[in-house]
């Protein structure tokens, strides 16, 4: 993350790295992070997708993409990318707090208080 919020330099950043390596899933993966916090979630996706088509099996990408999706209010999809990100590592605590806030968002709140136990 971009604790400055200079999101748009970060994202020339990663830019550049990804044309030096376009299989860089992490800088995919940060690129689609600072196009979220600057609102872009839709772009965001792109780049999720872009890293997911390149390793469907990172964690930490399933819980970025669930985010974004959640920002446009496409929680049954975040919910779905939670629980792929669930069968990589169960333990990933942030997913859980995220899949809970989808959950909740639904009205789905017995889910959610479970989701939530596991964030805990």
């Amino acid at each position: 993350m971009n604790s400055l919020g200079r999101y748009k330099e970060a994202i020339e950043c990663y830019d550049k790295a990804l044309e030096l390596d376009p299989q860089n899933v992490e800088a995919w993966n940060c690129k689609g992070n600072s196009l979220g916090y600057s609102g872009k979630d839709k772009d965001a996706l792109a780049c999720y997708n872009r890293a997911l088509e390149i390793n469907p099996n990172i964690d930490f990408v399933w819980c970025s993409k669930g985010v974004s999706l959640g920002a446009l209010g496409r929680f049954e999809e975040a919910i779905d990318c939670c629980d792929s990100a669930l069968r990589i590592n169960p333990q990933y605590a942030e997913v859980w707090g995220n899949k809970g806030l989808f959950l909740k968002a639904l009205g789905r709140n017995q889910e959610a208080a479970d989701s939530f136990r596991k964030f805990i």
